[in-house]
């Protein structure tokens, strides 16, 4: 063997040594920790983006209490995707965060109390989602970080942990809210019933002359008492023969109308002009009728809404249309 040949094995085994050296040095995994606290366990070469160590303090004292919960979201992606991929992560992140406080909702008798206040049944899970909504909007990120998995393709990852206090104000702030626009709700059904809500020639006007910019249309059909159709009108509907009969009967005033308004899927105000029926069996065909609209179109189980039901007997069939305006 050649000097030469000695000193390639020399250099060849010098940067074998040192390559394996390297990569024992490498760990395996790392901790990824806030305060002394592990949240994670994270591969030896992941790269740390993003730490928020302004939490560490409030994450030890959750800890101390067995009070931590994080939650993780991860998307892989090419690098030229990469802020894409940092929100795909943190929307997962937040799904799993949603999907926790649903069940902690749900688990505890007393939240589930405060809310049912505000939502009937048909409501109720909108109502939740809307609270859960209100919290997951403002979670925090406190970490980010991506690992390779090949040629310009990491694996990003996003962590998001649950406040009990934080998620506590947060339904506080939205029962104060209801508890508010409950006093409002109230005051314009008393004092103020009069601004809020309009009168017939308002929804007369909008039967010849419809405005779908300011209502919102629907027309039910019933023979002989059961309910066979039902269908949201648009523009185009309010050109056609039975739209027209409609209007022959409102014009003749041949019909029963029905005023109402609806608050959280709850008749919350009557009255009615009609020669049909007397005022409390009336009162009772108008309950259906809403409960009707709410059970075909949820929307209308939340929130304030301004009703009308024209009901018109025309060839044996009974049609009732539906004038809707949101109370603002």
């Amino acid at each position: 063997m050649s000097i030469g040949d000695e000193k390639f094995i020399v250099i060849f085994a010098a940067v074998v040594i040192t390559l394996l050296g390297i990569f024992l040095l490498i760990p395996k995994e790392k901790s990824l920790d806030f305060n002394g606290v592990v949240v994670r366990k994270i591969p030896g070469n992941s790269i740390v983006v993003e730490k928020d160590l302004t939490a560490g303090d409030r994450i030890k004292q959750l800890y101390e209490k067995d009070q931590l919960f994080v939650f993780e979201g991860t998307f892989i992606a090419n690098v030229k995707q990469e802020n894409q991929a940092w929100q795909q992560a943190g929307n997962k992140a937040r799904e799993e965060l949603a999907t926790f406080l649903g069940a902690e909702i749900k688990s505890n008798s007393k939240l589930t109390e405060e809310l049912g206040k505000f939502f009937n049944n048909s409501s109720y899970s909108q109502g939740v989602n809307v609270v859960v909504n209100n919290y997951v909007a403002s979670s925090k990120i406190i970490a980010k970080w991506k690992i390779p998995q090949g040629r310009n393709i990491f694996e990003y990852h996003v962590l998001v942990y649950y406040d009990p206090e934080f998620f506590e104000n947060t339904i506080q702030d939205f029962i104060k809210s209801e508890e508010k626009r409950e006093k409002n709700i109230q005051y314009s059904l008393s004092e103020g019933v009069r601004k809020s809500l309009l009168d017939y020639n308002v929804f007369l006007r909008y039967v010849f002359e419809p405005n779908f910019r300011d209502f919102i249309m629907y027309l039910f059909t019933f023979n002989d008492g059961k309910f066979i159709y039902f269908k949201k009108l648009e523009k185009q509907d309010t050109d056609t023969a039975l739209f027209r009969k409609i209007r022959e009967s409102v014009e003749k005033e041949s019909i029963d109308v029905f005023r109402l308004i609806v608050k959280d899927g709850k008749v919350v105000y009557y009255d009615s002009k009609t020669k049909s029926f007397n005022e409390k069996f009336g009162k009772e065909i108008a309950k259906i009728y809403a409960n009707q609209l709410i059970e075909k179109v949820p929307r209308f189980g939340y929130g304030m809404y301004n009703l009308a039901f024209f009901r018109i007997n025309l060839h044996r069939k009974i049609y009732v249309l539906v004038l809707i305006k949101p109370v603002r």
